[in-house]
């Protein structure tokens, strides 16, 4: 059993990663949870048994933070995925918010992020 913020995770070996695209621009009145609905379609119930999905791709981008998240947190729950991962192309660097600081500040924080994310390359699953 390992432990993970106060509660007993049983450990069962590694899981293997399992990338999951999602492409394509969203139609008018398409949303995040429609996504979602889309994802568990496809992985299907329990489908991510023994999994770690990351997720990336032009849809997972074109979301804010706040969307991306439950697109791939709930499917990967219901499919019963081991961990979940969302890759963000622009490094997860957003657009600033009105209270993170400007100018120079700023853009040496977003350079040392870059510099510490995964690389872009996605695992084999095969």
């Amino acid at each position: 059993m390992a432990r993970r913020a106060g509660h007993a995770v049983p450990v069962h070996g590694q899981a293997q990663a399992a990338p999951v695209r999602v492409e394509g621009k969203l139609a008018k009145g398409v949303y995040a949870k429609d996504v979602i609905l889309a994802i568990i379609n496809i992985l299907g119930v329990k489908g991510g048994v023994g999994y770690a999905y990351e997720y990336a791709g032009d849809t997972i981008d074109g979301m804010s933070m706040k969307s991306a998240s439950p697109s791939a947190t709930c499917p990967s729950r219901e499919a019963r995925a081991s961990a979940t991962s969302i890759r963000r192309e622009d490094g997860g660097v957003s657009p600033r918010p009105p209270y993170v600081p400007a100018g120079a500040a700023f853009d040496r924080a977003a350079t040392w992020w870059k510099s510490v994310r995964r690389s872009r390359a996605l695992p084999s699953t095969t």
